[in-house]
């Protein structure tokens, strides 16, 4: 398998998880937002988050063994 499918596949792993916590903590606080909204507030926590630690963490973790 490819660097880049391995690269993919753990950035993948951490995502789901993440968005699944942030379902479930808007489903857990049962505000009732328009869909829209919660979509609006999920990636504005979701692409930073992504952007500034997932990302960074996955390169660092699966950098190609010389």
């Amino acid at each position: 398998m490819s660097y880049k499918y391995k690269r993919l596949g753990l950035i993948w792993m951490c995502v789901y998880p993440l968005i699944t916590f942030l379902l479930m903590g808007f489903r857990w606080l049962n505000i009732g937002l328009p869909l829209p909204l919660m979509t609006l507030i999920l990636t504005a926590i979701m692409v930073p988050t992504i952007y500034f630690i997932i990302v960074p963490w996955a390169i660092r973790h699966s950098s190609p063994q010389s």
